[in-house]
């Protein structure tokens, strides 16, 4: 898949500026975000211990091993899960996520540098649906542990406000 060059400040505004015509819920083996799902049922579908407000262990993505977690808002509305797999098992999991999602809105790649000078490709893809619910795939270099976002849009929105509020405070 082709990737277009930009930078990590081209893909928070894309975040901020999308618009979605996609109408399909975001989830994850049945556990979707911004949806009332308990405790035992996220457990049940996933393989996973729960605890106070969220859920969390290891379970299969695709036949591969992946470690997930599943955190709540009130009410058990799932907010956000988080899927971390193998840096080896990415293409697997991208052709995964397009099938599922559809095509992803953005896809983009950016080059990061770390302080000892070395060079890492990053790549996003993001996928957005109507109600503002987003689920972005990431991965960093070629061996650090890709992972797959999947945020309700309150959960996305609290993060926003809480970064603009922390880049504020410096």
């Amino acid at each position: 898949m082709s990737r277009p060059q930009s930078n990590v400040t081209k893909l928070f505004l894309s975040f901020l500026l999308l618009s979605s015509v996609d109408a399909r819920a975001l989830d994850l083996k049945g556990v979707t975000v911004g949806a009332k799902v308990l405790p035992y049922d996220v457990s049940q579908a996933l393989g996973i211990d729960c605890f106070e407000h969220s859920c969390a262990g290891k379970t299969t993505v695709v036949g591969l091993d992946a470690g997930v977690t599943v955190a709540y808002s009130g009410d058990w509305i799932v907010d956000t899960i988080t899927v971390n797999f193998l840096a080896d098992d990415y293409d697997r999991i991208e052709k995964a996520c397009v099938a599922k999602f559809g095509k992803p809105k953005t896809s983009q790649t950016h080059v990061l540098n770390n302080a000892m000078g070395g060079r890492f490709r990053k790549f996003d893809l993001m996928w957005e649906t109507a109600d503002g619910s987003l689920a972005l795939l990431t991965n960093v270099g070629d061996n650090l542990r890709p992972s797959l976002l999947i945020e309700s849009r309150e959960a996305f929105a609290a993060f926003q406000a809480k970064r603009a509020k922390s880049a504020h405070d410096l």
